[in-house]
This record gives C-alpha cells, structure tokens and sequence, in this order.
C-alpha cells in the first residue's frame, strides 16, 4: 500500500511564541488537571502499571510529558525536534482552539528533569481533528525551539499489522502517580484505524506511544502469539477510555506516519 503524497493531505496548524526553554517541566509539580476527559479513565483491575526508574535508558528518555495552560498529557519523541502526541493534547476539537503555553520535558522521573525542557514552535494536526472529533482522528504533532531527541533518541513509527493477542507496553505521565509510569497488556481487538488494550489509564496518559515488544516476560502469561518484531516500534497513540472495560488509542495506518514525516520535515 502507497503512501499519499503530503501535497494530498489536509492539516492544520498554528505557530506558537518561541521562547527560552525552561530548565524544568512547567507547571508539573502538584497539576493535577489533563487534557479534556474523553470519557472514563480506566483502571482496569488490578492496576499493574509499574514505575520507570531511571528514565535516563531509551526509551524512557524520549517519553515526554506535555504540559500546557489548563493541563497535561504525554508524548514521544519521533525526530531531533518533533514528538507525537493525540490531537486532543493539542487543539480542543471543531469549534474549539489550540492550546497555549505547550512545554515537552522529556525523561521525567517526578522530580528531576535531565534533559531540561523545551517549548513549542509549533502545533501540528489533521483538519479532519479540527472539524470531526472522530476518535481515529486523535493524532498530532509538536515542533520544538529546541533538538531534545538527539539526546534523548526517538521511536520508529510502524503500521505494524500485528494480530489480536501480540503483546504491548505503555509508558507515560500519569496525574495519579509521579514521574513515568508503564504497564503491559496485549491487544484485545482492533479495527483499520484503532487498538483496543486494557493497559490501565488515568489523566495525563494521552497521547503516549503504545509500542510492540516479544520479550517473554512483558506479557506474563497472557494468551499471545509471538512474532519477531522490531524494538520498541510504536504501532498506535494511546487515547482513553473506549468502554467495555478496555481502553484504545488511534493506530498508525500509512497516511498517519505519512502525516508525522511531514510534520517532522517542517523547520
């Protein structure tokens, strides 16, 4: 399957204010809002999610917790100067705005910053976001005043065509708990353009990456086939609560990654 050309595609964006970046994350110590609640954060009992300790090791260095006026969510770092992240962590949706004051602390641990942090230049989505809210539109990109990943690394984008039962881990930001938090699940079901998982969720979750993995010991003795798979190649962009007691994020088709290419070739 082709790619589209990105002279085909229809995106938004503003140019945000660059400014000197902040030695830390801003805002991070005691925000206890996220991005706007896209139904029930789920904890799906029993809550495994894990600390990250440290989250100086790729790829936890390059999970970024985005915070921004009025709340936070989470993202990863997909070049030099570029992150993904859901397109609700961005831009509140038809009718609505962007959101302001966007700040990228890669690495967090829940107290120290060891790669500093970096503002946005520039926020990056789908029309399709900004006119109809449909789930499978929950994608975006930052731009960054600053070239974190090449220090922190990046994570490969893939349309991993996995089956249900491979198995997956998160890591993000959780509101609940400090510094970087992972669980590990599987997939429970899947359409073209989402994934469906129980990795446990609270606010500050969105948009992180839920990559693939076939070590042996991340999925415990869940039901699963294994299949060879490159390492952490992030297959789809955690979202929220879907109902049913499972959680879901927007899975990376060809015109997503070809979207984030294009975001990530922009100055």
């Amino acid at each position: 399957m082709r790619m589209k050309s990105w002279a085909a595609m229809i995106l938004a964006a503003v140019v945000v204010g660059s400014t000197v970046p902040p030695a830390g994350p801003v805002g991070a110590t005691g925000l206890g809002s996220s991005a706007p609640t896209l139904g029930t954060n789920a904890i799906i009992s029993p809550d495994d999610r894990f600390q990250v300790s440290p989250t100086t090791s790729f790829p936890a260095s390059a999970t970024v917790l985005l915070t921004f006026t009025g709340g936070r969510c989470t993202g990863f770092m997909i070049s030099p100067d570029t992150l993904a992240t859901a397109a609700h962590c961005v831009h509140s949706g038809p009718g609505g705005s962007w959101h302001t004051n966007v700040v990228a602390t890669p690495g967090f641990d829940g107290v120290t910053a060891p790669y500093g942090s970096c503002m946005a230049k520039s926020l990056h989505t789908s029309s399709s976001w900004t006119t109809n809210d449909a789930p499978e539109n929950d994608y975006a990109a930052v731009k960054l005043n600053c070239p974190l990943g090449n220090v922190t690394g990046w994570y490969k984008l893939d349309t991993l065509q996995l089956p249900v039962g491979a198995c997956t881990i998160n890591q993000a930001y959780p509101v609940d708990r400090p510094g970087q938090w992972a669980s590990k699940d599987y997939i429970r079901n899947a359409t073209d353009r989402l994934l469906y998982y129980q990795h446990d969720s609270n606010g500050g979750q969105a948009g992180s990456p839920i990559f693939a993995t076939d070590e042996p010991d991340r999925c415990g003795t869940y039901p699963k086939p294994r299949v060879p798979l490159p390492p952490r190649t992030v297959m789809g962009i955690f979202r929220g609560y879907a109902g049913n007691n499972l959680n879901y994020g927007v899975r990376f088709t060809y015109d997503v990654i070809s979207s984030m290419q294009y975001w990530s070739s922009l100055p």
